[in-house]
């Protein structure tokens, strides 16, 4: 796959997002912003981030649920409008899905409706052909999942109702009685999780788990500079910064002066 670098938006990201003290645009415009810089194929990878907003959409407009239409997703409500009646534009899984609806059948028969479409999600983004980009939702999943094997195990729920997809983790995830579901050789993260889950103090477990994936991703693009994967990595930073900054405002506090750390410290290299 042909790589394609970026240096002057990267080297610009510094100041285009701060005043110092918050942010100054949010992610749905930043991705407004790079739909204007960088090439398609690359803007493609960064939608992928979208998506589940899309899905809730989706699926408020097929239950008919009145809940106001979510910004920050790909597609507007007069789109999705459209291909609920007709699905010949959407991405392949969104239309799979609107087309499962109708025929009433499951890809996941014992998932709710939203982890169905989740479900369909990562199928689709696992599949991507940017190694940094399918690694990093392998992550995110494997995650996800552990994190719903201990939550499911702490109240007694039968966690085959909640997983996301199957793999080699879910199945020992819904079979092992183990501390670690049998996963630490595995899953180098796992120990982590399970210490701070136990810890039972749900701020501190969220911001672990958001320390967790901040750390991955500076992993992940340590060799990266100036590519789409720095830019995506980029984008996922800036949603934890969002989420911190509206969960609590000291933590996110401290996030964001993170952020601005390693902005610093990729501008230096």
């Amino acid at each position: 796959m042909l790589q394609r670098n970026y240096y002057f938006l990267v080297a610009s990201l510094h100041d285009l997002l701060l005043d110092e003290s918050k942010l100054v645009f949010n992610k749905y415009d930043f991705k407004n912003d790079l739909k204007l810089h960088l090439h398609k194929d690359d803007f493609d990878l960064i939608e992928l981030l979208f998506l589940p907003t899309d899905n809730k959409n989706l699926i408020n407009l097929l239950l008919k649920i009145n809940k106001s239409f979510l910004n920050g997703g790909i597609y507007s409500q007069e789109y999705l409008d459209e291909q609920i009646k007709e699905p010949e534009s959407i991405i392949d899984y969104l239309k799979s899905f609107i087309i499962n609806f109708r025929n009433e059948t499951l890809e996941y028969p014992n998932l709710n409706i939203e982890d169905q479409v989740t479900s369909m999600y990562y199928d689709y983004v696992l599949k991507s052909e940017n190694k940094f980009i399918s690694e990093y939702f392998e992550f995110d999943l494997n995650l996800k999942n552990l994190i719903i094997g201990l939550n499911c195990r702490k109240h007694n729920l039968n966690v085959n109702e909640y997983l996301i997809c199957s793999n080699e983790v879910t199945e020992k995830i819904s079979k092992s009685t183990a501390r670690d579901f049998g996963l630490a050789s595995e899953l180098q993260f796992v120990d982590f999780v399970v210490h701070h889950f136990e810890n039972d103090n749900a701020l501190d477990f969220e911001k672990s788990i958001s320390t967790l994936i901040w750390q991955k991703l500076n992993e992940m693009t340590f060799f990266n500079y100036f590519s789409i994967e720095k830019i995506f990595a980029y984008v996922v930073k800036l949603d934890l910064v969002e989420r911190w900054l509206r969960l609590d405002p000291i933590n996110g506090k401290e996030l964001f002066e993170k952020f601005l750390l390693d902005l610093e410290s990729s501008k230096k290299i």
